[in-house]
């Protein structure tokens, strides 16, 4: 297997078969990785703002991740028995991290402190 970075897209050269696929997925775990290393590293005031950001950086690590391994078995094993299972867990990761978002949202947005 041949790994090709060009611009935006990874062109995946396996058995003569050429797939391109992007790469905004595999450096987007290299990102939330840094994000929650600088997050995670330093202190911070726990307050529901801060634990609910945490639960996001882990829950989108946990996303790209499950995406990166439902688009390779798609790929290249489409009749694999745990790509349904990863496709589901997928989905729900996306409705998770969409109330989340929202939660996080009505969290900030509603904050009693006057300053």
């Amino acid at each position: 297997m041949l790994f090709i970075f060009f611009l935006n897209y990874v062109i995946l050269i396996n058995r003569g078969v050429v797939y391109v696929w992007t790469s905004i997925t595999i450096f987007s775990v290299y990102s939330y990785f840094f994000v929650g290393n600088n997050f995670f590293g330093r202190k911070r005031i726990s307050n529901t703002e801060t634990k609910l950001y945490s639960i996001i950086i882990i829950v989108n690590i946990i996303g790209v991740l499950l995406d990166i391994a439902s688009t390779y078995l798609a790929l290249f094993d489409f009749n694999n028995p745990y790509l349904n299972i990863i496709s589901k867990l997928y989905l729900i990761y996306l409705m998770t991290v969409s109330l989340l978002f929202v939660y996080y949202t009505i969290s900030i947005s509603y904050n009693e402190k006057k300053f």
